[in-house]
């Protein structure tokens, strides 16, 4: 008997498969953004056990070669979301204060002003301001 070796499938591949698991995602109606959402995660998925030279047939993809393809995409996201992350816009902005002689635009709920009109408004928000300060610069 000849050993099974990553080139070398048992069973259908994941490509093989591809194209049947795109036609139950159609037939459950799922959206043709999903469908491709799913095929990308499948290709993906293929192109990874190729590259780490592990099998691509079904009956031999184990958990731990999932589980390991689903770390490495999180390591990718996070490497990425630390390339463009920036900095946020802490600004603080104040508008002027709502009064008799300035009314709140037309169609404002009623909420909005009775928060503009408060007294205490502006120390609130300078404090909420500060709250967030320090929750992004710790």
């Amino acid at each position: 008997m000849t050993p099974k070796t990553p080139d070398s499938p048992s069973g259908p591949t994941l490509g093989v498969l591809a194209d049947s698991f795109r036609r139950a995602l159609l037939a459950e109606n799922k959206s043709p953004k999903t469908v491709m959402t799913y095929l990308d995660a499948v290709t993906t998925l293929e192109a990874y056990l190729r590259a780490k030279r592990l099998p691509t047939a079904v009956d031999r993809i184990t958990k731990t070669f999932c589980l390991d393809f689903i770390a490495d995409q999180l390591a990718l996201i996070d490497e990425y979301d630390l390339r463009e992350s920036k900095e946020p816009d802490l600004t603080f902005r104040t508008t002027p204060a709502l009064s008799p002689d300035r009314p709140a635009r037309p169609g404002a709920p009623a909420s909005v002003v009775a928060i503009d009109l408060a007294d205490d408004f502006e120390p609130r928000a300078q404090e909420a301001a500060g709250r967030l300060f320090e929750r992004y610069h710790h």
